[in-house]
């Protein structure tokens, strides 16, 4: 989430770069001192709801935590975002949480309580976009504790710090209409059933407010007597609204026919329709949508969250050879945890040293029992005879000290035992500058990548053959410059590329 997460904290710290006006506005609880301590927050968090509501900021965000709640009055709506918080005390609202909060990016739009589960997820859960995900400067932001110098002193996120996105509310309801037009010189409603006149709707003067197709519309003031009204033939799709000196209220006239599409909105409306009491969150810059595309399409993963065995060779193992491993950069990837089981030198039957006890077959016993995923890769140590003469043996073979198609069925055995239900896949070597050449027992490095492809598919696991399909070309000394400079293990250039193909292998699991 790098670039997500650059993008979002620009807005908070460049203020006087961004002014273009997003709507409403955003107070931080923590800020005034509302916090989920235990102690009653009901008078504290009423004022704050008041002042939202005289200066018409729509939002309010609750960092974690369950906040003590008598009663509250809400009366325009202010909605409350949070980061796996709640109310307790017996009030009855809701805190909308990042854990429910879906929605698609692709046309830049989140919408709160109203979009498909099957829809992009910010939640805890796996898959899922997380807050450990979020730089700890946005996290600071959300729990109102950025130093000045990021966030403003007032602690509000306005208009000019977010001009990255743009609040929807929907102010017209449907269920709050009555037969009749609105009398623009007085403000009274003159019955017929082919229009409706919508019900006291909450202005503020200096906000301009849109409205979609509609007739002669009123303002009152904030005792509901008429102040002035508008002579508004139906034709325009997009109607602006101005409130004049003293209105509270506007009520508008609407074709019957136009009932569940009309809404009235604050500076604009939606490219597609909000309902009543829905509030739906625009990203607006397309930048920033790029970005979190971007991320979510590198970041996701079925592993996300899970535990990864790995076991392997010099190619596994932390070793010199590279700053950091193929499963290094998948796990920083996706967000996995990785248990590393490489140890140099070794393979399916050799233990790196005559009489040592580190082949793969003897480490089934030591790897950690709760993995989600197994995964082993190597074989070339075998081929170079490491330690101990290469015996092939033959197709069928149990005994892994005696041939090395015993000591890859063994192996597999052990893992299929160990782990009944979780996912285990063979990775086989990849090709090193000499591959082509047969070893003194007169086998190529391919025989060995076929005998393990052939036992592992007797098992039905799934095989990755990157002495197949690796793009590792080393015998070419332009690639081994750029990715494998000895000609047998990869450095940082080469381990990424193999992590590209393990990854969508994996995912493919």
């Amino acid at each position: 989430m790098v670039q997500a997460n650059q993008l979002i904290a620009a807005q908070y710290r460049n203020a006087d770069l961004n002014k273009r006006n997003f709507g409403d506005s955003m107070y931080f609880v923590s800020a005034y001192d509302v916090f989920p301590d235990g102690s009653d927050a009901t008078a504290k968090l009423q004022e704050l709801v008041n002042l939202a509501q005289t200066e018409g900021k729509a939002t309010l965000f609750f960092p974690h935590g369950a906040y003590r709640v008598t009663s509250l009055y809400n009366t325009d709506g202010i909605v409350f975002l949070g980061d796996n918080s709640t109310f307790i005390g017996g009030y009855d609202g809701v805190i909308s949480n990042f854990g429910e909060i879906t929605g698609d990016f692709s046309g830049g739009m989140i919408e709160l309580n109203s979009i498909p589960s099957s829809k992009l997820s910010i939640s805890t859960d796996e898959d899922r976009i997380r807050l450990a995900n979020l730089s700890q400067e946005v996290l600071q932001a959300m729990a109102g504790t950025t130093p000045i110098n990021s966030i403003p002193a007032d602690k509000s996120v306005t208009p000019d710090k977010t001009s990255f996105m743009q609040t929807t509310t929907n102010l017209f309801n449907p269920a709050a209409v009555e037969y009749g037009i609105v009398h623009s010189a007085n403000g009274t409603i003159v019955y017929n059933e082919s229009y409706y006149a919508s019900g006291y709707i909450p202005v503020s003067v200096g906000t301009v407010y849109k409205a979609t197709k509609c007739a002669d519309y009123a303002y009152y003031n904030s005792s509901k007597v008429f102040v002035s009204g508008v002579v508004n033939p139906i034709g325009p799709s997009v109607n602006t609204l101005t409130p004049p000196a003293g209105a509270a209220y506007v009520r508008i006239t609407i074709r019957v026919v136009d009932l569940n599409t009309t809404m009235v909105c604050k500076n604009s409306l939606p490219s597609s329709y909000v309902a009543y009491g829905t509030n739906r969150i625009d990203i607006t810059d397309q930048g920033f949508i790029e970005a979190i595309n971007r991320d979510l399409e590198s970041g996701q993963s079925k592993w996300s969250g899970k535990t990864w065995n790995v076991v392997g060779d010099s190619i596994t193992e932390h070793n010199s050879k590279t700053t950091k491993n193929y499963q290094d950069y998948i796990s920083a990837k996706i967000g996995c945890t990785v248990n590393n089981y490489g140890i140099s030198g070794t393979g399916w039957r050799t233990p790196s040293v005559s009489g040592g006890t580190n082949a793969f077959y003897q480490r089934v016993p030591s790897l950690a029992a709760g993995a989600d995923l197994i995964t082993v890769f190597g074989g070339v140590n075998d081929w170079y005879q490491v330690g101990i003469p290469f015996v092939m043996g033959t197709f069928g073979d149990t005994d892994p000290a005696a041939s090395f198609y015993g000591a890859v069925n063994n192996t597999i055995t052990q893992l299929v035992t160990k782990y009944p239900t979780k996912t285990i896949a063979i990775i086989t070597p990849i090709p090193c500058d000499n591959a082509w050449a047969a070893n003194s027992a007169g086998v190529t490095l391919d025989q060995i990548a076929e005998a393990i492809n052939k036992v592992a598919k007797r098992y039905s696991l799934p095989v990755l053959n990157l002495y197949h399909h690796s793009n590792v070309y080393a015998w070419d000394t332009n690639y081994k410059a750029y990715a494998m400079p000895d000609g047998l293990h990869p450095n940082d250039n080469g381990h990424l590329a193999l992590a590209d193909k393990i990854l969508a292998f994996i995912n493919s699991l």
